[in-house]
């Protein structure tokens, strides 16, 4: 291993093996490594502005400080810029980080990643291990399988991102709880956001989506409350699967193939929301509190055996102990406005008795599932609102 002790620029337009930073030092033009280099504790590493790092195999990995502005790291195959438990002293502003399989990672700590650009990586950033880094208005785009993974107890702040082209997921949440999670867009994915796994009770406010297959996909037992979002031109703008139980307020959907989808044993509370322009509004599919009581925990169990994209998993005792389902087999979707349209239809009385906008138990008494026949939940939808309810709210 080479060790650096420098305070000096280094200009290094070869290759270079393993190296370890252990004194303050200051990178500038442009650099190639082809192992890792790791940042000691207590020591600090500065890029400056204009800097490109290029790295064939290994990472930069940081114990100590990092300080980065408009510089690039990439490489065609290396893992990425590793975050040990790094204070809010190391910052990257205004980088461009590409071709990593993760681009960067937080392993526990604080880091400020600001103004970053993050694309044609795996993964564009993961956030583990409790940390509260902040990520905020930053371009996440273009990364094969997720933009950005936060789990294991994170607690960082989201602010101001765009979240574009993703392969998989703009956004996944797992077993954590950002402090802010806030004025995000999410634009052209198969999934914007995900959601997952009991103890996942985000505040999801104010962010867009548009464009997405799935704009909001909770799973899992997850337990969200969104507020104050704008879901527009998505194919299914809220997905709510396995025992999903948002809290859904304030928040407006408009022009969409299908505004919810609520499907086994997911019962949420919608209300003060907005339903404008949708092919459909709410459908609820193999949901039934008859299925719950006499499938719900095992499926589940079953489900809880993998990880973030399938992989092996060991349950933990929350995912053993899921919350019992409510029994009166109804979903509570009362207090919303459904449109200009919809609130025509409830004047008449065949839309207060079975509106076309809705389609459940009404619509198909039973499903069948297992060789049985379940009743399908119903929707409560009255009272509703004649009036929009989000304000000056505008996509």
């Amino acid at each position: 291993m080479i060790r650096l002790a420098l305070i000096c620029c280094l200009i290094w337009p070869g290759m270079a093996a393993a190296l370890s930073i252990e004194q303050p030092t200051v990178w500038r033009g442009e650099l190639r490594f082809s192992e890792t280099v790791r940042v000691a504790p207590g020591a600090a590493l500065t890029v400056e502005a204009g800097t490109t790092v290029h790295f064939s195999g290994g990472a930069l990995e940081v114990a100590g400080r990092l300080e980065a502005t408009e510089a690039r790291f990439t490489g065609p195959n290396w893992q990425g810029i590793v975050l040990k438990g790094v204070d809010s002293d190391t910052r990257l502003t205004d980088c461009l980080i590409d071709g990593a399989d993760t681009g960067v990672e937080a392993i526990g700590g604080a880091p400020r990643l600001e103004r970053l650009h993050l694309r044609g990586n795996r993964i564009g950033a993961q956030l583990g291990k409790k940390s509260t880094a902040i990520l905020r208005d930053s371009h996440i785009e273009e990364n094969s399988r997720a933009g950005l993974i936060v789990k294991d107890g994170a607690a960082p702040t989201l602010t101001g991102n765009l979240f574009a082209g993703n392969g998989l997921f703009g956004a996944y949440i797992v077993q954590a709880k950002p402090q802010a999670f806030r004025d995000n867009r999410f634009a052209g994915q198969p999934t914007g956001l995900k959601i997952a796994n009991l103890g996942s009770d985000p505040e999801i406010i104010g962010n867009h989506f548009e464009r997405n297959e799935v704009a909001i996909l909770v799973d899992k037992a997850a337990r969200p409350t969104l507020t104050g979002n704008i879901l527009t031109g998505n194919g299914i703008a809220l997905h709510l699967y396995r025992r999903a139980d948002a809290r859904v307020t304030g928040n407006r959907f408009a022009d969409n193939k299908l505004a919810v989808l609520a499907e086994y044993s997911s019962y949420p509370k919608i209300t003060e929301n907005d339903f404008s322009g949708n092919e459909r509004s709410l459908k609820l599919a193999f949901q039934s509190s008859a299925w719950e009581a006499a499938n719900g925990a095992a499926a589940r169990a079953q489900e809880s055996r993998q990880g973030v994209f399938g992989q092996g998993k060991r349950p933990d005792d929350g995912e053993r102990r899921w919350p019992p389902a409510p029994t009166d087999g109804t979903i509570d979707a009362r207090d919303n406005w459904w449109g200009t349209a919809g609130t025509e239809e409830l004047a008449t009385a065949a839309g207060k008795d079975n509106p076309s906008f809705i389609l459940d138990g009404r619509d198909t008494p039973t499903f069948r599932d297992g060789g049985k026949d379940y009743p399908l939940d119903r929707v409560l939808f009255s009272p509703w609102r004649d009036r929009a309810a989000t304000g000056d709210l505008s996509p």
